[in-house]
């Protein structure tokens, strides 16, 4: 019975206009949507025919739901997908950052043992830089190594985003 409601008003409509008609009678105005007299002016004309939208599909209102429902979950997941890029992209920064200090570092420290002025002075300076330089690269490469685990869970939640 509910499939042959919407088949049924496609079946019967028509075209079919409304019109609105001024009347004068008796010294009163009359709106109408028939002529009334004589006089009968005519207003405006309205088309009344439905529209293919007019006739309910919940079918098809179930799909471009599902579709629209569809779209927003995929640009989210591209939101998300594009945010994570960035992340990636500004630890591979910071860790290029990192790498380049901790060399600027180690050569500023080898270029002074150069500078030493003589070798009992040097040695002693030689064995100090030494000791600077495994600081300098300890304390980088736990800096590095951080930013390198960061990064290794920003891959997988790309690689968990892209199996979706």
């Amino acid at each position: 019975m509910k499939k042959l409601l919407p088949l049924s008003l496609i079946l019967f409509s028509v075209v079919s206009h409304a019109s609105v008609y001024r009347c004068e009678q008796n010294g009163v105005t009359l709106f109408s949507q028939t002529p009334c007299a004589d006089n009968a002016e005519k207003l405006a004309q309205y088309d009344t025919t439905p529209t293919k939208r007019a006739v309910a599909s919940p079918a098809r209102d179930n799909v471009q739901n599902s579709n629209a429902t569809e779209s927003l979950q995929q640009i989210s997941l591209n939101v998300r997908k594009q945010s994570l890029e960035r992340q990636l992209q500004q630890l591979n920064n910071r860790r290029q950052s990192l790498e380049r200090e901790r060399n600027a570092k180690l050569s500023e420290i080898s270029g002074e043992d150069i500078q030493s002025p003589d070798a009992v002075t040097g040695r002693t300076f030689i064995a100090g830089a030494a000791e600077e330089m495994r600081s300098v690269l300890n304390h980088y490469q736990l800096e590095i190594s951080k930013v390198q685990q960061q990064a290794g869970r920003v891959t997988e939640q790309l690689r968990q985003l892209e199996a979706l």
